[in-house]
């Protein structure tokens, strides 16, 4: 079985989880069962919350700056009615 190991930290992390998992099925039986520490554990763990929060801000954030963008949108007849007659009080200045 050859197992590659991703560059990305986002694919080492469900690599980690995958590895855990079969670990965890196999039970003694498992090759791999005295590598699995209760700190490795914890840390495989913990990569996967943050992976999950880290998920969660990212949808957060696209949704946030949709927004942000139909807001401007909304507002750009106002921006460039505000430069036009600004610039028409002092067409000297730039």
């Amino acid at each position: 079985m050859k197992i590659v190991i991703p560059g990305h930290p986002d694919k080492k992390a469900v690599l980690a989880g995958d590895i855990m998992t079969r670990a965890a099925v196999d039970g003694d039986k498992s090759p791999i069962k005295v590598l699995i520490t209760p700190e490795v554990a914890d840390k495989v763990v913990a990569i996967q919350q943050k992976t999950k929060q880290a998920n969660e801000f990212r949808h957060q954030s696209e949704v946030l700056i949709e927004e942000r963008d139909n807001l401007v949108k909304e507002v750009e007849q106002f921006i460039r009615s505000s430069r036009d007659i600004l610039g028409g009080l002092d067409p000297n200045e730039p």
